[in-house]
């Protein structure tokens, strides 16, 4: 299992919409870059309300081919 359970992960389903992510980084102060690979970076970033300590990943995909997923 890649996700855990009591992680969060914000997914725009809907290829038509465009997904907002400020407003979901607006939520958080980022603190410092915690490393990068081949998917993305991953930043050490504090929720603005909780306090609470998080990693934040940022995926690349503009250069992998992406298909649906069935759920059914």
């Amino acid at each position: 299992m890649l996700i855990k359970e009591s992680e969060v992960v914000y997914v725009e389903p809907n290829p038509e919409r465009s997904f907002n992510y400020l407003n979901i980084l607006n939520q958080y102060e980022i603190i410092n870059k915690l490393g990068q690979g081949g998917f993305g970076k991953v930043y050490k970033a504090k929720h603005k309300e909780t306090e609470q300590v998080v990693a934040i990943k940022f995926i690349d995909i503009t250069n992998y081919s992406i298909s649906p997923i069935n759920f059914s």
